[in-house]
């Protein structure tokens, strides 16, 4: 309604006038424009034409003069043609080129250039060059715009004039009988509009009028069993918020309402058993009479821009008791709204998680503990989660593959197998959380110890020359016994794998020398009995005593 009043309504006779106007302009401008096109082109076809003319009669009337060369006949000539008004240049000159006459009016603009050979019983006697100037458009464009624009005149004026006397003759006094009639249906005389409209075209506008008062009678018989409707509601709605209250008064959890600049108006019964304040104590103050001190500036800005601009505020809040005490609340922080959309109170729910917090920093001290012990292991060790990112990458390990911690933490997609295998594949501590038979073989030796698994691998491209690597990998658990992700140890297990190779290079070169003993000895005892042979061949003892 402001609005409405705030704006002045238009003239239905100034715009119409003005539309009128508006177009008898554009019809001249444009009949003008037409006009004004279609004198230039007449104006320029005259102006060629006179030109022709002119250098014609010119050319006749200086054949003679200039076959005799009588300059004083050619000046004569020549500067009666000069002297109109409409020739800006003439020019004449004699069969060779030489100038017999000139004369250019330098203050006229040329349209029309002409030249013409003067030719004396066939023979070339001279040359002509005429050139007429603007100023016979500039006379008819004069006369045109003149005689158009008293034309415009006269018709807009009278155009104004009779718009004026027709629209209070035929709108004006008509449209106030028929305002008098509707203000007479408005106050109740039905039969306002039985006398009859000022003119036919209102019949619509009266129909509308008599289905506009039969719909607002409706309207106003349904607004009254609305408000009936409205009274029944507003009684069931006071019954909830009673309960609601009573709900709130008993809730477990804290419940605070201020006002939009934040001076608090209501706080719960779990308000001052939380922070030993009661309710007369914390009314008409300021939330900030728990503030700790612990949190910056920043903080409590950024939670003001985010309830002012109606979004809901949760995070948690180290606060202090009336006692000094410091303790954590989980708060959630929510503008209330009128029927305008205009905040008007903030309310917040808050709950005491102290002691949730010192749980939370005892796992996240054990956490920290873990992590140094682990990082501290002199077997390269990492930890991964269940969705198979590193968690832990320690110093053992980053010296055994030379990648930092920082380079390969949060890292998934299979990034440790890369170290190992130039590949992303699963890897023992995959694995142990889902085991693929496939990459059995990938191993040297793969083995169950009970939840854990043991391999033993090759890699070539570590180390001075390759590697052996023992791993053994393992469940990582919480406390209610769900899996959190797996462990890998690892051990270089070189040096005893060249032991072991050197153990049995020995083994065979012994028992290969033991085979070659033996055979020696053979042939020494056949070597033997030869002798003995020979011996009793010739009548002598045996040399030798035959043992086997």
């Amino acid at each position: 309604m402001q609005n409405l009043e705030s704006h002045k309504p238009r003239s239905i006779s100034r715009t119409l006038s003005m539309g009128l106007i508006i177009t008898l302009v554009l019809v001249a401008g444009l009949s003008l424009g037409v006009n004004f096109v279609l004198s230039s082109r007449k104006a320029k076809a005259e102006l060629e034409t006179r030109a022709e003319e002119y250098i014609s009669a010119l050319t006749d009337a200086l054949k003679v003069p200039l076959w005799n060369y009588s300059e004083e006949t050619i000046a004569a000539i020549c500067a009666s043609y000069a002297q109109n008004e409409f020739v800006a240049k003439l020019l004449v000159e004699d069969q060779k080129g030489a100038v017999l006459f000139k004369k250019e009016k330098v203050d006229q603009q040329l349209v029309i250039e002409r030249s013409k050979d003067i030719l004396y019983e066939g023979n070339l006697v001279g040359r002509v060059h005429i050139a007429l100037s603007s100023g016979y458009y500039t006379a008819v464009n004069r006369q045109l715009f003149q005689s158009f624009g008293l034309t415009i005149v006269i018709m807009i004026g009278t155009l104004l004039i009779m718009t004026n006397v027709l629209l209070r003759q035929f709108l004006k006094k008509p449209m106030s009988r028929f305002i008098k009639m509707v203000h007479a249906y408005a106050a109740g005389e039905s039969d306002a509009f039985k006398q009859g409209t000022p003119y036919s075209e209102f019949g619509p506008l009266v129909d509308v009028l008599d289905e506009m008062g039969e719909k607002i009678a409706s309207q106003m018989k349904s607004i009254r069993k609305l408000n009936e409707d409205l009274e029944i509601r507003v009684a069931e709605r006071t019954a909830e918020l009673s309960k609601l209250s009573e709900a709130v008064e008993q809730s477990p959890v804290t419940v605070m309402i201020t006002d939009k600049k934040g001076t608090i108006e209501y706080v719960n019964p779990s308000f001052s058993e939380v922070t030993g304040y009661s309710a007369t104590e914390a009314i008409r103050q300021n939330p900030g009479i728990l503030k700790s001190g612990n949190h910056p500036n920043s903080f409590y800005k950024d939670l003001w821009e985010t309830i002012l601009s109606g979004r809901t505020w949760r995070g948690q809040i180290l606060n202090r008791k009336k006692n000094d005490e410091e303790f954590w609340e989980s708060t959630s922080i929510s503008a209330i709204n009128n029927d305008q959309g205009e905040i008007t109170h903030f309310v917040a729910v808050k709950q005491d998680i102290t002691e949730r917090k010192k749980v939370e920093e005892e796992i996240k001290n054990s956490q920290q503990r873990l992590a140094q012990i682990i990082d501290f292991l002199p077997d390269p060790t990492w930890v991964v989660d269940n969705e198979g990112k590193v968690v832990r990458w320690n110093k053992a390990i980053e010296k055994l593959l030379n990648v930092k911690a920082e380079n390969m933490v949060g890292k998934g997609n299979y990034e440790h197998a890369l170290p190992f295998y130039g590949e992303r594949r699963p890897v023992l501590i995959d694995l142990v959380r889902n085991w693929q038979p496939e990459y059995e073989e990938k191993y040297l030796s793969v083995k169950k110890e009970g939840k854990n698994l043991i391999s033993e691998s090759y890699h070539e491209h570590l180390g001075d020359g390759g590697i052996y690597l023992s791993a053994t990998a393992g469940l990582l658990y919480d406390a209610a016994g769900k899996i959190t992700g797996a462990i890998e140890t690892l051990r270089d297990s070189t040096e005893h794998k060249h032991m072991e190779a050197d153990l049995r290079r020995n083994l065979e070169e012994l028992e290969r020398f033991n085979k070659l003993a033996n055979g020696r000895e053979i042939k020494m005892i056949q070597l033997k009995e030869e002798i003995n042979e020979l011996l009793c061949q010739l009548n002598q003892d045996k040399k030798y005593k035959i043992v086997k």
